[in-house]
This record gives C-alpha cells, structure tokens and sequence, in this order.
C-alpha cells in the first residue's frame, strides 16, 4: 500500500499511474486513427487497472475473473495471453536539457528459465523509438526484478508469459514529487505532456510491429498529432481544470463536481477506486459506475466500436447481449447512450477492451 493508497484524497499520482493511464490512452488513439488494427494478425487488449495500490487488487481480480471464465472477461482467457506490456510511472522521463524522453525496460529475467523470453518485447520497444525524440533503455540488471507492478500478477499465475513494464526510472523512483500531494499535475504539466506523447508514440509503434504480418511496413506516426492527442487527454486526466469537463470526457459522461470546504469545485479525477457495494447484473452498464471507470470504459468503448447493423442507434433501456451502450449519463434519461459493437468490458476492478 503506497500514499496514493493511502491518501487518496490529496496525493493525484499524477507523473506516476495517471501518465501511464493516459500513455496507454494516446497509444490506443493513435493506433485507431491509424487505420492500422484492421490489419492486425494477433490481437490487442487495453486493460486499465483499478486499486492497485491496494495489494493490486485489481489485477488480481482480474485474473480471479479469468480463471472462473466469468462473463464480465468474456472473450479473454489466460491462454491466449503470451505477452503483456505494462506502462507503468513516465511523468518525469522529458528533459527539457536535450528535448527528449528516456524511458526503461524493466522485465523478470531471474532465476533464467523460469519467465518468458522478453527479447522480442526489447527489440520490438527500442526500435518503436528510432526516428522520435525518445530513447529506449533495458533497464539495469543490478535490479533485483521487477519494480512494483501489475505485470507481477500475471507472471505468478503463469511465469511463461513475456513481460515489460515501460517506466521513466532506472534504479531507483524519480521525481521529486513522488507518491506526495504535489504530485497532482500542476507543478510540471507540460513536461508531463511531452513524456505522454513520446511514451504513445513508442507503445503505438511496438504494439503495431508485434501485433502486424511479418514484413509490414512500420508505423507512421505524426509526433504534432500525437501531442494535440496527450494535449487533450492529459487536460481531462491531470488537471483539475477543465479535468473530467474536458470535450473528451464530458461528451460521454456527466463528471462530478466537488465542492470543498473553502468553496472551491473540482472535476479532477479521483484517485479512490470506490467501495463496489454490488455487482451490477449488467456489466455493460456504465451508469452503475464511479467516474474515472466510467470515462474510461466509455472513452475505450466509443474508440473501439463500431456501429451496428438494421437496429436503432439511440439506447432506450438495457443494450443487448452482443452490444455495448456507450455515452451512459449519470442522473440522467437524456442521451442516454447509443447502440455499439464493442467487445468493451468491466471486470472486477479492470476495464479491458480488444482491437479488431
């Protein structure tokens, strides 16, 4: 348990798992604007984590979810995970010294044999960097393992699996903010822009290389795009103005307001992961959840989906079975959503969603 865990309150995390959160994001944009998931022979699957802070609670109930094949990881089995890329801490990787990012691979290499050969992973993530303003490193063996991560989790139940986890640290935490309440995005905004952009980049292009045919061409990838990209999500994810009344949050959702006890309101995200007092009979639902999960399950959805076929765009009631309704509005009838074909889901304490 860490001070975001513990101080949910006024420690945001923001150079630490909200950048990552909002890296992952980037990436998953970028990939789609590409057009290039249409083409992919292997299949992606974003999945944000929620609680980890918490003995990491939310990847281990993802994967509890997954043994039971319950329906909430419907489509996503443990046998057909081989490899698993973790963006974990890359606020503080910018320089403004040399205009660039650094970033470190972390993996489980000892005891050798027992985990799964990251080598292809390593590769794959250095030269995703060629041609960006960001360098990739393997971080450095003296490490004992790996650092604090959800990646854990999977290699637990299954060793054989290859994983990295993408960090803006070496050795040891850096930041001078870290894990304290002026971690909260204001102090270092724009740098932390930077290091999301150049952290996208690289995890859209790796995953683009490990996902297309053999022999396809690289990724093309507009780093001004990308940052208009990190730009925007970040605003919604860091800040606490507009926060989640930004365009890309509120157009799906109803953020909350704050108010505290000096007057002040706040839409800025908030970092406890709730008390999940019931578990919805409908999963797809995003009404029945808190706001952060909520702008996430229907930011990943309304990306991913596409429109279906001879029925009503517009939600009225609960979606079927094989839809999702995206756009779900809290205390609200009023754009209540719209019909989708999006294999979006709720696990637990996690959002995944698969690529085509």
């Amino acid at each position: 348990m860490d001070s975001n865990a513990m101080f949910h309150d006024t420690v945001k995390g923001a150079a630490t798992s909200v950048a990552g959160l909002t890296a992952a994001l980037a990436a998953l944009t970028l990939l789609v604007r590409s057009g290039a998931p249409t083409n992919y022979t292997r299949q992606l699957a974003f999945v944000a984590l929620q609680g980890e802070g918490f003995d990491y609670m939310g990847s281990k109930r993802l994967l509890y979810e997954m043994s039971l094949n319950s329906s909430y990881v419907q489509g996503l089995r443990m046998e057909s995970i081989d490899q698993v890329v973790e963006v974990g801490p890359i606020g503080a990787a910018w320089n403004a010294g040399d205009n660039s990012s650094t970033f470190y691979l972390h993996s489980q290499r000892n005891p050798p044999g027992k985990y799964g050969d990251v080598d292809a992973l390593v590769d794959a993530a250095k030269q995703a960097a060629d041609g960006t303003q960001a360098r990739v490193l393997t971080a450095s063996p003296a490490n004992p393992g790996l650092p604090p991560s959800s990646l854990a989790s999977f290699l637990r139940v299954n060793p054989s699996i290859s994983g990295l986890v993408l960090t803006d640290f070496d050795t040891s935490f850096k930041g001078p903010y870290y894990q304290s309440e002026y971690d909260d995005g204001l102090n270092a905004f724009q740098q932390m822009v930077e290091a999301i952009t150049d952290a996208a980049l690289v995890l859209a292009r790796m995953l683009h290389s490990l996902a297309m045919p053999s022999g396809s061409s690289d990724l093309a990838l507009n780093r001004t795009e990308a940052a208009a990209v990190a730009q925007a999500l970040a605003s919604c994810t860091l800040t606490d103005s507009p926060g989640l009344n930004c365009p890309e949050a509120s157009a799906l959702i109803n953020p909350e307001t704050r108010m505290y006890e000096d007057g002040t309101t706040s839409t800025a995200i908030f970092a406890y992961p709730g008390v999940m007092s019931f578990v919805s009979i409908l999963p797809k639902r995003s009404s029945n959840k808190p706001q952060v999960p909520s702008f996430i399950f229907n930011y990943l959805g309304n990306l991913t989906a596409v429109p279906p076929r001879n029925t009503s765009a517009i939600c009225s009631g609960d979606c079927e079975a094989s839809l999702t309704c995206i756009g779900w509005r809290y205390d609200s009838t009023d754009n209540s959503g719209w019909r989708t074909m999006s294999t979006i889901r709720p696990a637990g304490r996690s959002i995944k969603a698969l690529g085509d």
